[in-house]
């Protein structure tokens, strides 16, 4: 009998199922994917959800995928993830539109095991109110805009710097947050490399 774990995981704004194939290939590369137990991907748009569901179900015949119309600015518990479910959430430029970050912040820490993991990936700004070409085009979404803010970890609308996820993750309960690459580092060099992911752990796998 194995003793490998069993990991269930908990996407969040899937689109149309890019990063989730990206993290399933992942697996599959280094012959893991027998590790996923459970992998709930969710994305409030019908389209897209669809869409990703047909491709996705279609390449991955014997993975236990379950597609669901999360909404990560309402409590997760009323819409079927229970606290504690998951070892896992993940999500790709997701978080960033948030109407209320360190609300979805703790959902996501509620939803994760003792020892569970949030991992994102983001757009991350360099520097405190630098400009960024690629937020130009979402300027005229309202869910990029009609966000709260806070002077902390998000004074404006937009793309946050890796110091704000940072203080975001801390302000949310998580420990062990960790920024890679080092982007901190690399803006000295190229101040206009916008790419990188955050990851938490659950602190209460120390009680």
């Amino acid at each position: 009998m194995s003793t490998r774990p069993r990991l269930r995981i908990l996407e969040l704004g899937a689109g149309a199922g890019s990063a989730t194939e990206t993290l399933v290939r992942w697996f599959d590369e280094r012959g893991l994917l027998p590790q996923i137990e459970r992998y709930l991907i969710t994305e409030p748009n019908v389209f897209f959800r669809r869409r990703a569901q047909r491709d996705l179900a279609k390449q991955y015949t014997d993975l236990a995928l379950e597609w669901a119309a999360l909404d990560v600015n309402l409590p997760w518990d009323i819409q079927g993830v229970a606290p504690g479910d998951f070892d896992l959430v993940y999500a790709v430029n997701v978080l960033h539109v948030s109407k209320n970050l360190l609300f979805s912040l703790n959902q996501a820490l509620s939803a994760l095991t003792a020892d569970g993991w949030l991992v994102i990936g983001e757009c991350l700004r360099p520097y405190v109110n630098q400009p960024m070409y690629p937020e130009l085009m979402f300027q005229i979404l309202e869910s990029f805009t009609e966000v709260q803010t806070d002077p902390e970890i998000r004074p404006n609308p937009g793309f946050l710097t890796a110091d704000q996820w940072r203080s975001a993750f801390t302000r949310a309960g998580f420990e062990r947050t960790e920024v890679a690459p080092d982007v901190n580092g690399i803006r000295e060099i190229y101040p206009h490399f916008f790419t990188g992911a955050i990851c938490g752990q659950n602190p209460s796998y120390h009680k």
